[in-house]
């Protein structure tokens, strides 16, 4: 599994200080490690941009150590040469943290409902022949007893 690099450029306001690097994460995981220090960045009150390294990488003149790195991504974006990366406001960040908590809480759920019927099942007890929903009111009655 590669790495895949996250540029996290944060451009402050006149006399804040100007800053820029980046982070690393490895390939499938849900969420990158770049965002809380976006949001964190975001919180207070500096405009940040994500920008996607693969748009970065191949463009010319590019230094070898951290500290040039950033320069020089500074300076690219004084040429117009970066694009940000969409980054949802909050209202929508907690919006969509809402439906995958739903979605991961559904699919628990319906693995523990599974579980359930192969523990049964597993006891030679086939309820889901008797009953069309085992979960249902005439199936967990059944359980209960």
């Amino acid at each position: 599994m590669g790495l895949w690099r996250a540029r996290c450029l944060a451009i402050g306001t006149a006399g804040s200080e100007v800053r820029a690097g980046e982070t690393d994460r490895p390939r499938g995981r849900r969420r990158a490690p770049a965002r809380p220090y976006v949001y964190l960045l975001e919180a207070r009150g500096l405009r940040v941009w994500l920008v996607n390294a693969r748009d970065v990488k191949h463009l010319p003149g590019r230094p070898k150590t951290d500290k040039l790195d950033a320069v020089w991504l500074c300076k690219l974006n004084e040429r117009g040469m970066l694009r940000p990366s969409f980054i949802p406001p909050a209202q929508i960040r907690r919006l969509r943290d809402y439906t995958r908590l739903r979605a991961d809480l559904t699919a628990e759920r319906s693995r523990h409902k599974q579980r359930l019927e192969k523990l049964l099942e597993d006891a030679l007890i086939k309820l889901s022949v008797v009953a069309s929903d085992i979960f249902g009111v005439s199936g967990r009655a059944m359980l209960e007893r």
